[in-house]
């Protein structure tokens, strides 16, 4: 998520580096995405932007931590993250039976 493209909605003009996190996406095999995320930013956003980075469906995607399912409208600072966190991915499959 960058402020080249003058998307204020990530980025003002008074933000300090604190506002600012990474998290580690980890999937079920074991491969893992840095994500540098704003604080306040709705999980829809970042799974979203996760999904893109992998090619993959956001609908199929499921993140969780510490065991809990991340809800779209949770929060990093909703959920009590810090810079750092793990945040487990999980994708579902449709179909597959013949």
């Amino acid at each position: 998520m960058s402020a080249a493209n003058g998307n204020s909605s990530l980025i003002s003009n008074n933000s300090s580096s604190d506002e600012f996190i990474q998290l580690k996406a980890v999937d079920q095999e074991n491969n893992s995405v840095t994500l540098k995320v704003k604080k306040v930013v709705l999980f829809r956003r970042i799974i979203d932007g996760y999904a893109r980075k992998k090619g993959l469906e956001p609908a199929n995607i499921r993140f969780t931590v510490d065991g809990t399912r991340v809800r779209d409208d949770d929060t990093p600072t909703k959920l009590g993250l810090e810079d750092g966190d793990i945040i487990d991915v999980y994708t579902y499959q449709q179909g597959g039976g013949s």
